[in-house]
């Protein structure tokens, strides 16, 4: 009867001390990232018809739910697949920037999506030459090469929706799709050259009328690097 209330009360006493022991909760991995800053890379933009090179940041806020990210591009034609080998190319070297502010809606254990909002511009330089009539007025007497610069720029505002994957605790994945409007408008930097000798892509209007802007749409995904140092999970 003795070594039965021994068993008893050591039951006791252990169940006493489990109940009075801290929780022991398995850190996820969006617990050890949400709030550290990833580097990233967009590949989508390489293969656009005005081509960038797109890296960008994320940063939280205080309040991980929300986040600022910026990217920031350059682009030559000289590394563009949208001319064949061989072909005529312009000298034309591109700008591009894409300004966020991302909202986080729900997450899980690696997995969250987000709503955002963007601002995007893309300043576009190109140095060429076309063979241009001369003295027209009655038909052309001759044509001859012309050198010309032309410049287009092109904003845009756009509503994202996406999901952001941890792959591993230091790589990530986004992925997106949203809405939007944009505006484009062309300039000619050399005397009697028209803007629209840009040679700018068919589906995207040289110039938009003031105060008309025209639909977008904006969809890719991004590769993210976490930075800073990753401690082993419970320490």
């Amino acid at each position: 009867m003795v070594r039965y209330n021994t068993i008893t009360v050591k039951a006791i006493v252990f169940f006493l001390v489990i109940l009075n022991c801290p929780p022991l909760v398995a850190q996820t991995i969006l617990e050890d990232n949400r709030d550290k800053v990833v580097l990233k890379w967009a590949p989508v933009p390489l293969f656009e018809f005005y081509n960038t090179l797109q890296l960008g940041v994320e940063i939280p806020f205080p309040d991980p739910r929300f986040s600022f990210q910026q990217e920031l591009g350059y682009g030559h034609s000289s590394f563009n697949i949208w001319y064949a080998e061989g072909e005529s190319m312009p000298d034309r070297h591109s700008f591009r920037s894409r300004s966020q502010l991302r909202y986080y809606l729900k997450e899980w254990n690696s997995f969250r999506i987000y709503f955002a909002g963007e601002y995007f511009i893309r300043n576009s330089r190109t140095y060429d030459s076309s063979y241009m009539g001369v003295n027209c007025e009655d038909g052309c007497d001759y044509y001859k090469e012309t050198p010309h610069t032309t410049g287009r720029l092109a904003k845009a505002v756009h509503l994202k929706f996406g999901f952001q994957s941890w792959l591993s605790r230091r790589v990530c994945m986004d992925v997106y799709a949203g809405p939007g409007l944009r505006s484009v408008r062309s300039k000619s930097f050399t005397p009697g050259i028209p803007g629209h000798y840009d040679d700018g892509p068919w589906w995207e209007s040289s110039n938009t009328p003031a105060g008309q802007p025209i639909a977008s749409f904006a969809m890719g995904f991004q590769l993210g690097i976490r930075l800073g140092k990753i401690k082993p999970f419970g320490r």
